[in-house]
């Protein structure tokens, strides 16, 4: 194994209260972390570039892997699409980065992603993303997407966030998920991965939206 998961992921009360969100989202990460291994195992076969290449993906990227890793373990209970355009009755609007509608158990739950990939630069700073600006971007952008398509979808950024050293990593495990909630209240989750050797990491973060109307599990 080139790539493991933190044992004790970071989820919101929030979100916990969610519960066709709380499984997606549980759910959704831990598959990815074994299409993350499978990708760092099968593409990079010279032992350095698994160290630095694996970790050092684009928003297409973690958005294929994340695709793989929904799809495979949902299986036909869930259905994506990824980079589809936003239409109002005049003209095209905007890009969708991912949807996923999954049954649960018969019901559909519509998660609309907006991704972004930065490199952290130091631990003060990891997870400083914007999501207000974000969130106000998704409000923006996905307006019609919910009008036309789907009407009570929840709206969700999303970031990977690449830990590019062995100190960010070390310091990332330390404080996590101990002060995370502190740390960051406007976000919903967090996943830690790295390699063996913890010299290269990457947590992946988002905040949920909900829209007006749309069901939500006690």
């Amino acid at each position: 194994m080139i790539v493991e998961m933190h044992p004790y992921p970071y989820y919101s009360d929030n979100l916990k209260q969610n519960e066709p969100l709380h499984f997606f989202i549980a759910n959704t990460f831990k598959s990815f972390q074994k299409e993350f291994d499978l990708m760092a195992s099968n593409l990079f076969m010279e032992p350095k570039k698994l160290e630095e290449q694996a970790f050092e993906q684009v928003d297409s990227s973690w958005l294929g892997l994340m695709n793989s890793a929904i799809v495979k373990y949902f299986g036909d209970d869930v259905t994506c699409l990824q980079e589809f355009t936003s239409l109002d009755n005049k003209e095209n609007k905007t890009r969708c980065d991912f949807m996923a509608r999954l049954l649960y158990p018969k019901t559909p739950i519509d998660v609309l992603f907006e991704v972004k990939t930065q490199a952290e630069t130091k631990e003060n700073l990891m997870l400083d993303f914007g999501f207000k600006n974000e969130k106000e971007q998704l409000r923006l952008y996905y307006k019609d997407a919910r009008a036309n398509y789907l009407k009570k979808a929840y709206a969700m950024p999303i970031c990977f966030g690449v830990l590019g050293n062995s100190e960010m990593v070390k310091e990332a495990i330390k404080t996590y998920p101990k002060g995370y909630k502190e740390k960051n209240p406007l976000t919903d989750f967090c996943v830690i991965y790295h390699n063996t050797r913890k010299s290269k990491g990457l947590w992946v973060y988002g905040k949920i939206n909900i829209p007006q109307g749309a069901i939500v599990y006690s």
